[in-house]
């Protein structure tokens, strides 16, 4: 997925947020492959969902991690 795809989504009125929900996410987590413009190598990048030991029911912790592949 590009960076330009990612925009287009996130702008999508078509897109069905609920749908593609992080709750949704197999163990809260999604691993997304970006082909950026100017690196050599792909970049994978994983988002992972924790919930919040304060606020368990509303409230998710992000954890943002990417290598090159």
């Amino acid at each position: 997925m590009s960076e330009n795809e990612i925009s287009k989504l996130s702008a999508d009125p078509l897109h069905d947020c609920s749908r593609d929900h992080v709750l949704r996410w197999p163990g809260l987590r999604k691993r997304f492959e970006l082909h950026v413009r100017d690196a050599c190598l792909p970049v994978v990048v994983t988002l992972s969902f924790t919930r919040c030991p304060l606020n368990p029911e509303r409230t998710l912790v992000l954890d943002a991690s990417y290598h090159r592949v």
